[in-house]
This record gives structure tokens, C-alpha cells and sequence, in this order.
């Protein structure tokens, strides 16, 4: 019988954007801060998910949402496109919000197979976010993990 602990049920495909301060517009691309690719063909679920400090001042926003393509390469921003009718929230001024969204692997557009998550944040806040996969192709699913030098886990 096979018994799959929660880490190797969950797959962690994409190194997490570390908790730091990021300040309004700057983004590690021109569409926002991205955490991701995840390779879809290798999963059936995943959940993206962020966590910001404050929300302060009128004009102060945040969105997540996802993107897809047909190429690993989040630097060419050109072929990353919205989810078509994909989940997003946004936060407004003076919240301490923590955001999650969810998506299963065939509701992503036709002929794209990897996914990201889209951090658009209008604010200097501290913020992390991660994309945590589910329902893997084969398991356990926690074999597809990104490089262990960037998780660390431990079961009991």
C-alpha cells in the first residue's frame, strides 16, 4: 500500500519569491514579479499563492493571476499570456491580505503547457509568493521538486 506524506504529495516546481520589500512598479519583468514556470504536464492542479504585509494609501493595489505559454522562458514576456477566464483577486489600500488561487491543468489556454503566477503590486509593501502543485502525472508528485538547495523538507 502506498502512503504519500503531504511533501511528497505536493510538488514545489518553482523557487518561491522570498518575503522582501518590493517597491511600487518594479517588477522582475514587464508584466510583474513572477513565480514560476511550472511545467503543467507534470500536474493537474496548482494553487498560486501571496502574502503582503499592508496595503497602504489610495493608489496602493495588488493582483495575482496566472499566465501560460508554450515556452519555459518567463524573460520573454511576449509569449506569456493571461488564463483565459482564469481566477485573479486584487487587494486594495490598508488590508493585510493573503491571496490563493487555484487552477486545474486543462482549464489553461489551448496549446500551452507551462503556467506562472503573476504578482502585480502598485505598492512598497513586503510580499512572498509560491505556486504549490498537486495531483501529479506520477508519484509521488514531490519528485519534481525544484533543485533541493532551494527546499528543504523533513517528515515525521
Amino acid at each position: 500500500m502506498y502512503t504519500a506524506t503531504l511533501t511528497q504529495q505536493l510538488g514545489f516546481n518553482a523557487a518561491d519569491l522570498p518575503a522582501l520589500s518590493r517597491a511600487s512598479n518594479t517588477a522582475n519583468n514587464s508584466s510583474g514579479w513572477i513565480v514560476g514556470p511550472v511545467d503543467m504536464s507534470l500536474f493537474k492542479r496548482v494553487m498560486g499563492k501571496a502574502s503582503f504585509s499592508g496595503t497602504q494609501g489610495a493608489g496602493c493595489t495588488a493582483t495575482i493571476s496566472f499566465l501560460c505559454a508554450n515556452t519555459s522562458n518567463t524573460s520573454c514576456c511576449g509569449s506569456w499570456l493571461p488564463v483565459t477566464g482564469g481566477p485573479s483577486l486584487s487587494v486594495t489600500a490598508n488590508t493585510f491580505p493573503s491571496l490563493a488561487i487555484e487552477m486545474r491543468s486543462e482549464q489553461m489556454n489551448a496549446g500551452t503547457r507551462y503556467l506562472a503566477l503573476l504578482v502585480q503590486n502598485q505598492c512598497t509593501v513586503v510580499f512572498n509568493a509560491e505556486v504549490i502543485c498537486d495531483s501529479g502525472v506520477q508519484l509521488p508528485v514531490s519528485n519534481n521538486n525544484v533543485n533541493t538547495t532551494f527546499l528543504v523538507t523533513s517528515v515525521m
